[in-house]
């Protein structure tokens, strides 16, 4: 595993383009602003997971349960920009999350959604943030302003008296990108 830290580090020693300082601790909050405030550009990298029933984060067990960030993520976007004018930030998740909170902060000057990264993640990271890739993707899914823009929710807990969740799916094909055009639902990133 090439972890982006490891890749940025090598770049830029390599070809001289400044400075690499990291935080890794998501809720030194003082400390990302205090390194953020020196940075000519500040990444901030945030995510989500899905820990398949063996693991809870943040209140999700297993499976998300909802459109947060994991690991003060919001919290350390907030951080640096509050110090930064040009913060780019690294999505990686497993789905959609609700960036509507950050997303139009003038200070963001670029998000790039790396979903779940593989063993070259740092290295194919690097190479977005430096010019030398254009990733000219689509994302899988539609980004939302709210929770509510998404119409259907998950189901919590089993169904009366049942002892698994029974799923209806009276929204029949009206999820995601569908959903949002028959309610005339403006997404924040189609």
């Amino acid at each position: 595993m090439i972890s982006p830290n490891t890749a940025i580090t090598n770049y830029a020693v390599n070809h001289g383009t400044g400075d690499v300082q990291a935080v890794f601790d998501n809720y030194n909050l003082n400390n990302i602003r205090s390194v953020a405030s020196q940075a000519s550009t500040a990444l901030v990298f945030v995510s989500t997971d899905s820990g398949e029933g063996y693991i809870t984060v943040d209140g999700n067990a297993g499976d998300r349960n909802n459109l947060t960030l994991w690991g003060n993520g919001e919290a350390m976007i907030s951080a640096a920009t509050s110090v930064c004018d040009n913060v780019v930030v690294v999505v990686h998740s497993v789905g959609p999350v609700l960036v509507g909170n950050w997303s139009a902060n003038p200070n963001v000057t670029g998000i790039v959604w790396a979903n779940v990264p593989g063993e070259q993640s740092g290295n194919a990271i690097t190479q977005i943030l430096y010019g030398m890739s254009n990733p000219g993707g689509k994302l899988p899914y539609t980004l939302g302003k709210a929770r509510s823009d998404y119409g259907t929710d998950i189901i919590y807990i089993p169904n009366e008296g049942a002892e698994t969740v029974q799923i209806n799916y009276a929204e029949g094909v009206y999820i995601d990108y569908r959903a949002f055009d028959k309610h005339n639902i403006t997404p924040v990133y189609e």
